[in-house]
């Protein structure tokens, strides 16, 4: 098989290699498909892993934040805490699941430990792409919301274009926009924004149940530090789903820009179509009933969590519920 440098999907290889045909870009419906095709196939990896690697970290920001009670300058230190975590642990892990996106579409299996391996070797370089991809959308967002949303849109491929294609900072921030601008600004936005619709609310599920059932358990002290560690491990996988999202999206774009040398590209990364070890079929279903659901899901278990939070602020009564 054989790649050139802006088409890294291999120009001959078979259905029993992993591989299935694509005949265009995913639609939304079927992006959130094919990523929950690849959480299920490979929970270790992209569940598991990001899971456990967060725990402990987890656990010492809210240890910290309930020993600093309401000290504004101490807080403010364990938030710059937390983005340093958040920078380099939650990149790690983006470039973690990207890496092991690319193994598998290779159709090969890989393993918690050596995919974590291979994702710090690729944070290496990646991190610079990512720092300047951040400073300069936070600039948007300062300036107005707008531009910060078209820049977090334009630079959401910076990752996989760096280990794809091997690009530099400038170059990978160039090279981003261009294939984002090639799928569609608005698609990749709504990609992210159905996202955190359908499932950040979901995520917090757990912190609602125990705050409305065991109300009298609060003030645990550690004990309490490791069930709200617990209880934040589903919102950890949310940002490993928007990772493999991209590498789709990079991989639709391809698609798009080979579309005039050949009429279907082979689609390395549709979705691991090895399950450990095992050659399966492409999914096929592309109904938005199930996509649907879920944004109506999400959509009310979010409006919930606002709920509690505002109540838990003081701004709602009670008595709302």
């Amino acid at each position: 098989m054989s790649t050139d440098a802006h088409n890294p999907l291999p120009s001959s290889a078979g259905v029993g290699a992993g591989l299935y045909t694509l005949h265009g870009p995913r639609s939304l419906a079927e992006l959130h498909r094919d990523v929950w095709t690849v959480l299920r196939r490979h929970p270790v990896v992209f569940v598991a892993l990001p899971v456990l690697a967060w725990l402990p970290f987890d656990f010492v920001l809210d240890l910290l934040v309930t020993n600093l009670g309401g000290d504004l300058q101490a807080l403010n230190v364990t938030n710059k805490i937390e983005r340093l975590f958040q920078f380099t642990l939650g990149t790690a892990l983006l470039t973690t699941a990207v890496a092991a996106s690319m193994r598998l579409g290779q159709g090969q299996d890989i393993g918690p430990g050596e995919a974590f391996s291979a994702g710090v070797k690729a944070w290496v370089k990646t991190v610079g792409p990512l720092l300047i991809a951040g400073i300069m959308t936070g600039l948007g967002f300062l300036l107005l919301l707008v531009p910060g949303f078209i820049l977090l849109a334009r630079y959401s491929l910076v990752i996989p274009v760096v280990l794809y294609e091997g690009q530099s900072s400038s170059a990978a921030l160039s090279r981003s926009t261009e294939l984002v601008k090639r799928l569609g600004t608005g698609k990749v936005l709504a990609y992210g924004f159905t996202t955190y619709v359908c499932y950040l609310g979901l995520t917090q599920l757990g912190f609602m149940a125990y705050g409305w059932f065991f109300p009298d358990t609060l003030g645990l002290g550690p004990a309490e530090s490791v069930l709200n560690a617990l209880l934040t491990a589903p919102a950890n996988v949310l940002p490993i789903g928007l990772a493999l999202g991209t590498v789709m999206l990079y991989h639709d774009a391809i698609t798009l820009e080979k579309q005039d040398q050949a009429p279907a590209a082979l689609h390395p990364f549709g979705l691991s179509l090895r399950a450990y070890g095992k050659t399966v079929d492409a999914p096929t279903s592309t109904s938005l009933l199930p996509l649907a659901a879920a944004l109506l899901t999400g959509a009310a278990a979010l409006t919930l969590w606002v709920v509690f939070l505002l109540i838990g602020l003081g701004v709602l009564d009670p008595s709302v519920l």
